[in-house]
């Protein structure tokens, strides 16, 4: 965690929220990847295998690494060579198979091959459990921890009236979040009093530039606002005063941003992605749209603009389902539990 602690994506949040309970624990633990050295190459893609090896070998032998699938990249190569002298173990959460949401045939090799040396395997949804079972990789023994959730639950959402209806997208901006889909979807409301608000840093400058010309293609300038990565408070305002959150990603292994919506009591739009039947029961406390369809977005986003009675009832279900969602204090604690078995 070398921006620790800082979190640009819930991945890292995740990873912060355990190291910190760790911590609290008199755990003796400590952070990879935070030392000048180490950013400074991990800056560079062709040098962060060297940045995994000189990690790899400045631990004491027989450390046990908490880390993840999309590690591989650092601490395949040192492990292969280097474990019969460090004997490191590690104890792997994967989020998601990023084999799942590319198409490279020789990194895919890595990521399965880094995975099955886990010592340890945990996961945090049960669709990115469902995969490593279908790739061979885990059994039905294999062990879900959920985040937990950000924020306080709401009893009941506060209707905050200026004037536009507001529907928010929390999350990195690249290529899989599809925000291309939603604003092909808004081209047509241009004018209209429909403010669609987007928090989160950039991933992939190209993808943003090109967002910015399909904006501009269709005048959409008014609607739609960037805030870049925004602090907590800074984002519990968007969400308190977002009437809609949409959320259309074409790969996710869980989506913390969509418990943060439900605990504010928001309706939503997503996609039809496995790991949404999770949080979304559709047409109860939001609806399911198909990947890429932007008519149907469109027309679930007007239904709800339209429909102020409908926009309430969700909300009620949506707080209904944040109230069934784990806390954070029970996914540490369970991390706890099975990092001190597998140390023993």
């Amino acid at each position: 965690m070398p921006d620790y602690p800082d979190c640009t994506t819930g991945g890292i949040l995740y990873h912060k929220i355990i190291f910190d309970y760790f911590k609290e624990m008199n755990l003796c633990v400590n952070l990879l990847g935070n030392k000048k050295w180490e950013k400074c190459l991990i800056k560079y893609k062709i040098l962060k295998p060297l940045a995994g090896l000189l990690m790899y070998l400045r631990l004491p032998a027989h450390s046990v690494i908490v880390l993840t699938n999309t590690e591989y990249v650092y601490f395949l190569l040192p492990d292969i060579f280097l474990k019969f002298l460090k004997k490191h173990g590690f104890y792997m959460i994967v989020h998601h198979l990023l084999s799942e949401q590319r198409n490279s045939h020789y990194k895919d090799r890595f990521e399965l091959s880094f995975i099955k040396r886990a010592g340890f395997l945990v996961t945090v949804s049960e669709v990115t459990k469902e995969s490593l079972i279908k790739r061979k990789l885990a059994d039905s023994k294999l062990q879900v921890i959920y985040p937990g959730l950000n924020y306080s639950i709401t009893e009941k959402k506060d209707i905050i009236h200026d004037g536009h209806f507001n529907v928010l997208f929390v999350g990195t901006i690249e290529e899989r979040k599809g925000l291309a889909y939603a604003i092909e979807a808004l081209k047509n409301i241009k004018g209209e009093d429909v403010i669609f608000h987007i928090a989160g840093s950039t991933v992939q400058k190209d993808y943003y530039d090109n967002l910015i010309k399909k904006i501009q293609k269709y005048g959409l300038d008014k609607n739609i606002r960037f805030y870049g990565k925004v602090s907590n408070e800074n984002l519990r305002n968007l969400y308190m005063k977002a009437d809609v959150f949409l959320f259309l990603s074409l790969w996710e292994g869980y989506g913390m941003v969509i418990a943060e919506a439900l605990s504010f009591g928001l309706p939503l739009i997503v996609s039809s992605i496995p790991t949404m039947k999770y949080f979304v029961a559709d047409g109860e406390n939001g609806f399911i749209v198909d990947m890429k369809n932007s008519e149907q977005i469109y027309e679930k986003l007007m239904l709800l603009w339209n429909d102020a009675g409908l926009r309430e009832k969700m909300s009620v279900k949506s707080i209904e389902k944040a109230k069934e969602l784990p806390t954070w204090e029970d996914a540490s604690i369970r991390h706890y539990d099975l990092i001190c078995k597998y140390i023993e």
